[in-house]
């Protein structure tokens, strides 16, 4: 069982964590983002030089309220339907935005990959059954915006 789309929480975030991650392309060192071509895929695309170095993957989490201060859990959870993105021909990165957009926590697909574990995580979403990679904190980067 997974959570279901829902055009509200879309509509509430992603025009939003799709714009704040333009203040990390220093961190990435590309010049530019872009929209992926069709939007059931990937949602940023990293260039440089002209050329597609990189996918963005992003997110909002509304129980890290302020992302100044640290994340309040020994670890992040990244739900299972994401693994889509793992082995595209492009390393992709999940970006998690705190609620107020001021802090971030970045890691790969490889990361996941790695030091991940896959495990159920009851949430207000869906009460049991729905599967998330449980990414241990230090095995990421947390940054201030």
């Amino acid at each position: 069982m997974k959570k279901q789309f829902s055009q509200r929480l879309f509509d509430q975030n992603d025009e939003n964590a799709r714009h704040a991650v333009e203040r990390l392309r220093h961190y990435f060192g590309i010049d530019e983002f872009r929209d992926s071509k069709n939007v059931y895929t990937i949602d940023r695309e990293g260039f440089r030089s002209g050329n597609h170095v990189l996918n963005v993957e992003v997110e909002v989490k509304h129980n890290w309220s302020q992302g100044t201060t640290e994340f309040p859990f020994r670890t992040i959870h990244l739900p299972q339907r994401k693994e889509k993105y793992f082995d595209l021909d492009k390393p992709t990165y999940f970006v998690i935005f705190s609620s107020d957009l001021k802090g971030a926590i970045v890691f790969s697909d490889r990361t996941v990959k790695e030091y991940a574990t896959l495990k159920e995580v009851p949430n207000k979403f869906v009460a049991e059954g729905e599967l998330f990679y449980d990414v241990p904190l230090p095995h990421t980067a947390w940054l201030k915006l």
